[in-house]
């Protein structure tokens, strides 16, 4: 005969572990995740429905948009120049703008025939943006008139650092590092370069500017060009495992460089080491991406997060995001990208998704542009261990705090014993509290969940935004001997 015990209680105060897909769902810590599709992490571990983003320009000027860039002139306007395909294949042609309006520049670059090979270098340097690629002259804007600038290489990737410019993976080197002359970026000497590795018989495909030095990637390979002078200038080899051929896909938050490498992973890098900060979620990563379409991966950031779009496998131009929160070092996963060029700009997400426009991510909108799909914002916890060995315990209620500004549906699916089938669903609707709108925290309380278990596990899931779910507790009566009973 059975005998009832005291209630006893689970708490969590919050997800702090985000998402881990690493392990087996049954050993996770309770402030993990086994799964966190549309939702992002507050700095306690509050789980938050995400933004999604709307139109930013109200024309239709550039078509089939590839590359993004921001630029402040000298009396401190900020601009935008874009970089669109008219129609022509491997052409891009360069529009300005200041705000919604873009206009044509009348200049193209010739980016080449194949879209892994495409790459626009841009650099602000001496009061003027310049762009450069690999199949045409470069070209300058000071804020007011266009210039062809025939001197500088005709390369994939520009770098403005110590009164030098650097030109990356030209036409005629793929492998070598072009400098001008000091202070003055238009001047280049034809000896001015370093090789960098040309023996190996790969290109350069990536660079990015940390702290004094400039970092350089291959396929596999890594190398930090230092110094200030030719006479200075030494180059040397960081690593030979990891490498990138995703040139869009690097961000610096906190101090370190943050990668892609479609091989091992996503890494950070303090100047002293790496970490593969991925691993939780790396198997899932690495066996999700499109491999092949790893070039169009992209990284930004904004508000303490770094976010990676990555080519996803599936139906058309997939792509999923993993979000990166810099003060949890946790993550969550977006199930949209961002598939083109993608930048933080003025608190706002400014993106290129591929199709005609530009749009930006607003922390009021519940919708993803231009389809305006709603979005469905899911998390689930890992199984939670409630009874003992031989023993079931029976979940009496469960206690979760609520924020909303606004009415909110919520769904809440209790799973047991490693089962896919809910046992159970309940819906909480209403306002977010039951003095005012917004006036914080609200506690919620489900009752009558039913059934015996060892282990439960628990799915939230809402499309009204803005919603947060702070904590979680489960009340359970346990040491009920029901041995062979189910």
């Amino acid at each position: 005969m059975g005998r009832v015990a005291d209630y006893s209680a689970v708490r969590i105060d919050g997800f702090q572990g985000g998402l881990n897909n690493h392990v087996d769902a049954s050993r996770l810590e309770p402030n993990e995740l086994s799964h966190a599709m549309n939702v992002r992490l507050g700095p306690r571990g509050e789980v938050q429905l995400r933004s999604g983003y709307t139109r930013y320009d109200d024309e239709s000027v550039l078509d089939t948009p590839s590359f993004l860039y921001p630029w402040r002139e000298a009396d401190g306007d900020d601009w935008l120049l874009a970089i669109a395909s008219p129609g022509s294949p491997g052409a891009g042609r360069v529009w300005a703008g200041k705000t919604t309006t873009f206009a044509d520049s009348g200049k193209t670059l010739l980016l080449g025939s194949s879209l892994p090979a495409w790459g626009v270098g841009f650099a602000s340097a001496e009061g003027k943006a310049y762009l450069s690629a690999k199949h045409s002259s470069a070209i300058s804007f000071d804020g007011t008139t266009w210039a062809d600038v025939a001197a500088i290489p005709r390369g994939k990737m520009l770098w403005y650092r110590h009164g030098r410019m650097f030109s990356i993976n030209s036409l005629a080197r793929s492998s070598a590092i072009y400098y001008s002359d000091l202070n003055d970026v238009e001047t280049w000497p034809v000896t001015s370069y370093i090789e960098c590795d040309s023996d190996d018989g790969y290109e350069i495909n990536c660079s990015d500017v940390f702290g004094d030095d400039l970092l350089l990637f291959k396929d596999h390979g890594i190398w930090k060009l230092s110094g200030r002078t030719p006479t200075s200038f030494l180059l040397y080899k960081l690593d030979s495992l990891r490498g990138s051929v995703s040139p869009r896909a690097f961000a610096q938050l906190r101090g370190r460089l943050f990668f892609f490498d479609r091989d091992t992973g996503i890494w950070a890098f303090d100047g002293a080491g790496f970490e593969l900060v991925s691993q939780p979620i790396n198997d899932y990563l690495l066996a999700g991406q499109r491999y092949d379409d790893a070039w169009y991966a992209t990284a930004t950031v904004g508000e303490d997060r770094v976010y990676f779009s990555i080519p996803w496998t599936g139906t058309g131009d997939v792509r999923h995001t993993f979000v990166y929160f810099g003060d949890t070092q946790a993550w969550t996963e977006y199930d949209t990208g961002f598939p083109a060029e993608v930048l933080y700009l003025d608190s706002r997400y400014i993106t290129l998704p591929g199709v005609v426009g530009i749009y930006n991510a607003d922390t009021a909108s519940d919708v993803v542009a231009p389809s305006e799909t709603p979005i469905v914002g899911t998390f689930r916890t890992g199984w939670l261990p409630l009874g003992g060995p031989g023993v079931k315990a029976r979940v009496k209620r469960i206690e979760f705090g609520l924020e909303a500004t606004n009415s909110v549906s919520l769904t809440v699916k209790m799973f047991r014993d490693f089962s896919t089938t809910a046992l159970a669903t309940r819906t909480v609707t209403g306002g977010p509290d039951s003095h005012a709108t917004g006036a914080g925290e609200r506690t919620v309380v489900l009752d009558g969940w039913g059934g015996r278990l060892h282990h439960c596990q628990f799915e939230f899931s809402t499309d009204d935004y803005p919603c947060q779910v702070n904590s979680v507790t489960i009340f359970y009566t346990g040491g009920v001997d029901v041995l062979g009973e189910r």
